[in-house]
């Protein structure tokens, strides 16, 4: 009222001045209409962002939604331009790698996938070319092996690592008796009722090694009937494929009737020759004999010493004209071994005990070594002492004053395997495997006065036995003589 009086004052109007009571419940109806008015507009505002709040979380969702579908659609463009050609570039490099040689690789596009695929099917021609020229070569070089193999005379096997028959001439076809179309791919014991051969087969393919008549003596000579009549062949199997990785076998029969016929003739003829020798040899030794026994003393002592010589090379003479004859009968198969099951030790005793003395007075040491509870032995007692003996003295003779003969008996699967070992000097390797032939001495080394048969004897007592004899041996330091024989069956 004071600012209204001083207004109308300063306007020259006239002051109404109003009762205060008056004035506060104006203002108090002004100040409730101020707020009334005050509430309603903000209940109007928070309406209005209610309403735009709800609006704005609307559109946010159809535009979200909007960008998701563009999204998938813009990622399956994506995968369909990207993923598509790697997957097809993917299966094309499987057909290539699974020996499709030459597929097309076509990815429909020209980027740097396209031309990765472009590449791959340049590379997968050029192999197809590759593999081309050689499947040629291989071809070519399959024909001249077949051919060389058809050419050669000699009767010839190829064998697999599983034991089916690779390849075989005409010779092997001629041979065995069988046809070529019914051999190829099966097994060799299938086609071929050879277990003899296929043992040999089996143990180069496991060993590796090569086995020939060279190697092996006459137990790889074969006896077969060709065309009604029998023939000889010595067999030599041959590992294919290097020390740690044997593929096959190649199996190579030598024709050697001929050899086998002239080595009978002359056994034939070494009998003949000694059965006639014995007679005459038999007088002169019982006439020398008489004449020692009851002229010696007359005789003058040159006298003497030529009837002693000569009894000395009559019983040398006897000695191997006993040899020859035993070592024919033995070829021929006319001695029977008398075959029982022996203890290792009755077979040592006797061929040790008479040597043992000599061995002490030459200053050599002698060794045994045998387990007490060692098995027992298919062997003819007689015979395998025998060769015992002649193994024992041949050590003797070789081994100089002061050196060690030892005789050792151990088991090796199914086999005993008896082995004399001796110090003396050694038998030169070009040597070693001759020594087993007939009337083969190695030369300037130690005593000599023998036939070389002892070791021929050996030999075949040993094979008639079913077992194996060799030596190894090295110059200046000894020699180690090995022979197997079965063991029973415990």
């Amino acid at each position: 009222q004071v600012e209204a009086a001083r207004t109308a004052a300063m306007l020259g109007k006239p002051v109404e001045l109003k009762p205060l009571t008056e004035s506060i419940a104006a203002l108090d109806a002004t100040l409730g209409q101020l707020k009334q008015l005050n509430e309603d507009s903000i209940k109007a505002y928070n309406a209005k962002a209610v309403a735009d709040a709800r609006r704005a979380t609307y559109s946010m969702g159809v535009i979200s939604v909007i960008a998701v579908v563009i999204g998938v659609l813009w990622s399956s463009v994506v995968v369909s331009r990207i993923v598509k050609p790697i997957s097809r570039l993917t299966d094309g490099v499987k057909h290539i790698a699974a020996g499709e040689r030459g597929y097309p690789i076509d990815v429909g596009s020209t980027d740097e996938i396209g031309e990765l695929a472009r590449e791959f099917t340049q590379l997968s021609a050029k192999l197809a070319e590759y593999d081309e020229e050689n499947i040629k070569q291989l071809m070519a070089a399959r024909s001249r092996a077949e051919a060389s193999i058809q050419s050669i005379e000699d009767p010839i096997l190829l064998l697999n690592r599983d034991y089916t028959v690779y390849s075989m001439n005409h010779a092997a076809v001629h041979l065995l008796g069988v046809f070529e179309k019914d051999v190829v791919g099966r097994h060799f014991l299938e086609s071929v009722n050879r277990p003899d051969i296929f043992a040999v087969i089996k143990q180069v393919m496991e060993e590796g090694k090569a086995i020939s008549h060279d190697t092996a003596g006459r137990e790889n000579v074969l006896a077969l009937d060709v065309d009604d009549k029998q023939r000889y062949y010595s067999l030599k199997v041959s590992p294919v494929g290097d020390d740690d990785n044997v593929v096959g076998v190649l199996v190579l029969f030598r024709d050697v009737t001929k050899f086998e016929e002239i080595n009978q003739m002359k056994s034939d003829f070494v009998s003949t020759v000694s059965h006639e020798f014995r007679t005459p040899l038999t007088s002169i030794m019982m006439g020398v004999g008489l004449v020692m026994e009851d002229e010696l003393d007359r005789l003058t002592e040159p006298a003497q010493t030529m009837i002693k010589v000569a009894m000395d090379e009559a019983q040398r003479l006897n000695k191997l004209v006993s040899e020859l004859l035993d070592l024919s009968r033995i070829e021929s198969g006319r001695i029977e071994m008398e075959i029982a099951e022996v203890g290792v030790s009755e077979l040592i005793e006797p061929a040790a005990r008479p040597l043992v003395p000599q061995m002490q007075d030459a200053g050599i040491a002698y060794e045994e070594s045998l387990s007490a509870d060692f098995p027992r032995v298919k062997a003819d007692p007689n015979k395998i002492a025998w060769v015992l003996s002649n193994l024992l003295s041949n050590a003797m003779r070789y081994t100089p004053s002061g050196g060690t003969i030892a005789l050792t008996a151990e088991r090796r699967g199914n086999k005993a395997l008896l082995s004399v070992r001796d110090t003396g000097a050694g038998i030169p390797k070009h040597m070693q495997g001759k020594i087993f032939d007939k009337f083969v001495q190695v030369p300037g080394h130690g005593q000599t006065g023998g036939a070389g048969l002892g070791l021929a004897i050996s030999k075949e007592i040993v094979l008639a036995h079913g077992g194996r004899i060799w030596v190894e041996s090295e110059e200046g330091v000894g020699s180690t003589f090995y022979f197997t024989l079965s063991i029973t069956e415990e």
